[in-house]
This record gives C-alpha cells, sequence and structure tokens, in this order.
C-alpha cells in the first residue's frame, strides 16, 4: 500500500483467525463470558462462567461496549440465544526506516494516513452444509450462500443457501426456497475510544459480525412423520415396525427441498455408498429400508474474504467460522477443543525440568480439572454398553469367515484387517467384562464402589441406582480437582495412570512402513484391528470423528508421560512439596 514517507501496509489479517458460531432461535444474541477457576473452600475448583465484555450493535450499526450483569443462554420465551462472533481486521505495518513490522487494528484513520477509505475494502462471505453433498457424492446436493459487500455497507445481509446447478442433476435447494445459514454485517467505526469497567475498546477498529442460523431443519415434501428409533445408526427397524415416540421430522413450512435427488436414495450401511464417518451426523430414517428422509440442517462452515485494493496492489485476508448446535453445558469445559488440535499440530511437547515445571504442572492440573467437567456430563452407562455392543460386532465380522460382509462394513474389515484377536491383546477387557472387577490391573476403585455390579452390557444394579458406572464418576474424578492431590496421585501412582491412559494415534512420521502384528502400550497404529475397538482406557468409550476410540491429543498424552517421568525422578521432599 502507499506509503506515508516512514511506513506502508504490508499485510492483513483478521483476529481471531478462526470462530465458532452457535445455532439459536432468539434474535438477541448471547453476551460474552469466560472461563474461570472458583477458589472458595465449597467450590472445589470447579469452573464457573465470568461476564466479558460485549458489543452491542446500534440501529447505525456501529458498536456499544459494555460488561453484563449476567449471561443469559435463552429467554423467557425459552428461545436459545445465538453464538454471533465479530472479527477485527488488522494491518500489518512495515517501517520505511528500519524494514521492521509491527500489527495494529486497521481503523479509517489509519486507512486516511494512507490516502484509503473504507470504501477500498471489499469484503466476501461464503457459508455452506456439505453434509449430503459428502455423503452421496453429488455437487447438487450441497447448500451454498455468497455475499459480498463494500465496505462502508453496513446493512445486515442473510447468508440463503441454494445447491448449484449441475447438468442432469436436481439441485436439493431450490433459488426460490433457500436455506437461511445466516447473517452477515459489517460493523460501522465509530472513532471513539470506549471505558469499560476500566479497560480501554477502539469502536474504530474495522470488525464484522456472523450471526449463524437459528438451528431448524428441512426436508422435502416427504419428510412428514416417523418414530423415533431407538437403534444406532445403520440398524433399521422392519418396515411394518414402528417402536418408538411418533415425531415431525420437519415443519410443514420447511418440507422446501427436492425429492428427486441422492440425498433422498440415500441408504445408510447397504453398500450403495461409501457411508461416511461419523455416522451421527446422518440425518436418515431407521426404519424399513432404512431409506434417507433427505434432510438437511441450517448448520454451516464460512470463509471470510477481506481485500484491500489501491492502484494495483491488493491486499487479502481470510478467516474461518464453524456454526453448529448450542452449548447445553457451558461452564463444563472440554478436555480436547479446537485449541489443543491446533496446539498438536503446530507445538511439539515441552521438555519438563525444573525451569518449566510450574508450567506444565499447571497445563496438566487444568488438563484434569477439564476432564472432570466432561466426565460429570457422560452417561457412562450408555456409552459402555454401545461400546462392547460395537466391539462385539466387529469382532463377529472379523472372526466369521462365512460371513457375507458388504458395504461399509466390507471396506472397514479390508483396512483393518481383522483377526481373531490374542489373549494378549483381550487386555483391556473388550466385553461385558470390560470396567468390572474381571478388568484387572486395569480397574481398580469401581468393584468396590458397586459391589453389587454384576458382569453384563447393561448395568445391572439395585433398582434406585439405574445408572450405577454414571454415579460413580464424579466421585472417583472429583478429588482430582485439588492440586497437592493430583499431584501425589501421579507421582505415587505414574506406572498406573500410564497404563490408564489410552494412547493417541500416531503421527504420519511415526508409522512403520508395514502394519505391526499387535498393538503398542505407547501409540496406536490405525492399521491394527485392536487399536480401534473400544475398552476403559481414559477417556472411557467415547469416539472421535472417525467412530474410533477417543484419545487426549498427541501433544497432551507426550508432556503428561514426561510430567510422569518428572514426577517419578523428583520423589516428593519438603522442596518440591514447597513446589506444589
Amino acid at each position: 500500500m502507499p506509503a506515508d514517507g516512514t511506513s506502508r501496509i504490508v499485510g492483513l489479517f483478521f483476529h481471531p483467525p478462526m470462530a465458532v458460531a452457535r445455532l439459536g432461535s432468539s434474535g438477541t444474541p448471547l453476551e460474552a463470558f469466560e472461563w474461570h477457576t472458583a477458589r472458595g473452600a465449597h467450590s472445589q475448583n470447579q469452573t464457573l462462567l465470568r461476564p466479558a465484555i460485549s458489543f452491542e450493535v446500534l440501529p447505525d450499526s456501529s458498536i456499544r461496549p459494555y460488561l453484563p450483569g449476567e449471561v443469559r443462554f435463552k429467554d423467557d420465551d425459552g428461545a436459545i440465544r445465538p453464538v454471533a462472533p465479530f472479527f477485527e481486521l488488522w494491518a500489518e505495518v512495515q517501517s520505511s526506516v528500519d524494514g521492521k513490522c509491527h500489527e495494529e487494528p486497521l481503523t479509517p484513520a489509519l486507512l486516511r494516513k494512507y490516502g484509503l477509505s473504507v470504501d477500498h475494502l471489499w469484503f466476501r462471505v461464503t457459508a455452506a452444509n456439505r453434509k449430503a453433498q459428502r455423503r452421496t457424492g453429488s455437487a447438487a446436493c450441497a447448500c451454498i450462500a455468497r455475499v459480498e459487500a463494500r465496505g462502508s455497507d453496513y446493512q445486515r445481509k442473510a447468508l440463503l443457501g441454494t445447491s448449484p446447478h449441475t447438468q442432469g442433476q436436481q439441485p436439493l435447494v431450490m433459488p426460490d426456497n433457500p436455506i437461511p445459514l445466516g447473517w452477515f454485517q459489517l460493523i460501522r467505526p465509530i472513532e471513539h475510544e470506549a471505558d469499560v469497567e476500566g479497560q480501554k475498546v477502539d469502536c474504530g477498529v474495522i470488525r464484522l459480525r456472523i450471526t449463524p442460523g437459528k438451528g431448524n431443519s428441512y426436508g422435502p415434501p416427504t419428510a412428514t412423520t416417523a418414530p423415533a428409533s431407538p437403534l444406532q445408526p445403520g440398524q433399521a427397524l422392519p418396515a411394518a415396525c414402528e417402536d418408538g415416540r411418533i415425531h415431525e421430522i420437519v415443519p410443514p413450512e420447511n418440507r422446501i427441498l427436492s425429492a428427486d435427488t441422492p440425498w433422498s436414495k440415500f441408504v445408510m450401511m447397504k453398500g450403495h455408498y461409501l457411508d461416511t464417518l461419523p455416522y451421527d451426523s446422518y440425518e436418515g430414517a431407521n426404519v424399513g429400508e432404512n431409506i434417507s428422509w433427505a434432510v438437511l440442517d441450517d448448520a454451516c462452515d464460512g470463509l471470510i474474504e477481506a481485500t484491500l485494493a489501491s492502484g494495483f496492489e491488493r491486499l487479502r485476508a481470510t478467516a474461518r467460522f464453524f456454526s453448529g448446535p448450542p452449548a447445553f453445558a457451558p461452564d463444563h469445559r472440554p478436555f480436547y477443543s479446537v485449541a489443543d488440535d491446533l496446539a498438536d499440530r503446530e507445538e511439539a511437547p515441552p521438555v519438563v525440568d525444573h525451569s518449566t515445571y510450574d508450567a506444565v504442572k499447571k497445563e496438566i492440573v487444568d488438563l484434569f480439572r477439564r476432564a472432570f467437567d466432561v466426565a460429570s456430563m457422560l452417561n457412562l452407562d450408555a456409552a459402555r454398553s454401545r461400546a462392547i455392543e460395537e466391539n462385539a460386532m466387529w469382532l463377529a465380522l472379523a472372526g466369521d469367515a462365512s460371513q457375507k460382509v458388504t458395504g461399509a462394513n466390507a471396506l472397514w474389515l479390508a483396512v483393518s484387517g481383522g483377526p481373531p484377536l490374542p489373549e494378549s491383546e483381550l487386555s483391556p477387557k473388550l466385553d461385558k467384562e470390560s470396567l468390572t472387577a474381571k478388568d484387572k490391573p486395569y480397574v481398580d476403585k469401581t468393584p468396590p464402589l458397586l459391589p453389587g455390579q454384576e458382569i453384563s452390557t447393561f448395568s445391572r444394579t439395585a433398582a434406585y441406582d439405574p445408572l450405577p458406572y454414571t454415579k460413580v464418576v464424579p466421585f472417583v474424578h472429583s478429588q482430582f480437582l485439588e492440586e497437592p492431590i493430583l499431584l501425589d496421585f501421579l507421582r505415587e501412582h505414574a506406572a498406573h495412570v500410564r497404563k490408564l491412559m489410552r494412547p493417541p494415534f500416531a503421527s504420519w512420521s511415526e508409522l512403520p512402513e508395514r502394519a505391526p502384528t499387535v498393538t503398542s502400550p505407547h501409540r496406536r497404529d490405525p492399521r491394527v484391528f485392536r487399536d480401534k475397538l473400544h475398552d476403559m482406557r481414559m477417556p472411557p468409550y467415547m469416539r472421535d470423528s472417525n467412530f474410533y476410540p477417543l484419545s487426549i491429543t498427541r501433544r497432551q498424552y507426550l508432556t503428561l508421560m514426561a510430567f510422569l517421568d518428572y514426577l517419578e525422578q523428583h520423589p516428593k521432599t519438603p522442596q518440591t512439596e514447597a513446589a506444589s
């Protein structure tokens, strides 16, 4: 960009570069909040929410920064408030004197400094729901919205998704009946610095807001009513059976999709299509032939682009957003977040020594507290039963050579091998003995806490304890909220903790050229059959995005293992106790 004699704009970027929007039918977006740890005598270091500086978009499209007195997730009528993230546009400015660069928010004042204005900016937002396209392989089953705006256009714009026209194929979403995927709005910059509880907020930064859809579902005219089947995805009730509560699939006003598309003919687990993972996002009908109801929701992924043009120069910035379901337990933090996934790709595990001990300890303590947040929400009885049944299915398919296996089952077994497992591979237990007294040496706390629990696929206990495993989980995990107790446990039971943690899948560079014949205790290989079966190792019976047993990230796992090594090498002394 043109220089003012001492500097020039050499780059643009969005802050943040990525954000998650959450669906909600309320017209009032959710206010901002932060997680923090309660420190009260009786709070047990649990996660609490604290209001953070929020923006109200005024009628003239400018913002009013304020600190809310409370955070409300629903309106009085029960409508869920959507999470509608803001994105700021920043500039990278290079000095003409020494060539060094610094970053600062892009404002009208900064643009004027270089002879530019907001009219030199151009924005484009593309949002798409490609769930049906991904399953059918048909581009005509995608739902895509695209909106453009000049930098001085502050009108709120709807992201109306339709299907692209492909010769010889019927579009799933017609142009005259688009699916609303949300809204995009540029915020009017006002050259004013607001003071909010002692914090300065520059209202002149160039910002935009993405508001997601309302959380509605859409379908063809045939998506009327059906029973809510109790079966797992991929399993179907007989056509004459209506086992389950009859419910409305799609409201009449949303039955706007085309009925004659590949999505209307999609069949789960029948070999007609390559069934993509995870199955849980499949909008189908577990009845009869298991033909899809051709339902599509208004969740989407999106790309934001900004271009600053001056003469023949163009600077470009991009950001991404993802819209999905509301967080129904917002005061419970995930132990495996998007941030953890990015750190796993970009950061090496820290070396644990005297200089890094405090920082690593803080990370490990936080990991166990987040594990408690997740564990306290998990229906462990249901997850355990489902995992045991899935294990039984895959073991039966792999071990019965006379059984004819087709479709996704055949594909799964072809890439996983699936030979009968040797005795050494049957621990931890894979069947109804999992997480019982028989599951030694992995299980130690559950048997004495559930003395009446029989060995079974489904929980069997007293009539007043329908979820015995679920009831035990908070009791076991809550003690680790206290840092001294956690550190003592890790130091005294390091070997047991190593055994309890399910290792992550190895990175590509760690995989041997030929698939191992047995599983490794320190890493998993996606080509090894046993490494894709569920057991009680932590996190127990949970699934990742590929339907395989979930683990913590590779970086989290290696950090925890290195921390355990350090604790073993430094027995508890008055000095280490004081450091803790």
